[in-house]
């Protein structure tokens, strides 16, 4: 297996991104790209954490193929929100590394022949 390159937010997709017409309670959509189609343990990673701290970066968060979408309210997503996706983005690589890193087996002598 190769070297696995980490997944990065590559910016906003200002197209596929979108605010609400009026000051309404209607939810705003950011969608943000990311650098590469990560895996599918590495959206699910991913998805888990954005369920496990809802509000923090909006009120619902997913990876949708090589997209990070997030719905909240109808203010403007802001910078520090977006720095926060950054950091967990960061985080799930961390995450998904470990899953990547081999098993040990030493201690399973009930297997050796």
């Amino acid at each position: 297996m190769g070297e696995w390159a980490d997944i990065t937010i590559t910016g906003r997709d200002k197209e596929r991104s979108e605010q609400p017409a009026n000051d309404d309670s209607e939810l705003s959509r950011q969608v943000f790209t990311l650098s590469d189609m990560p895996p599918t343990i590495w959206a699910q990673i991913c998805n888990d954490m954005l369920i496990a701290e809802p509000g923090r970066v909006g009120r619902d968060g997913k990876v949708v193929g090589q997209s990070l979408c997030v719905w909240d309210g109808p203010n403007v997503f802001a910078e520090s929100d977006a720095d926060h996706l950054k950091e967990l983005v960061a985080f799930v690589n961390g995450q998904y590394r470990k899953t990547l890193a081999p098993m040990d087996l030493s201690g399973l002598d009930a297997f050796d022949l």
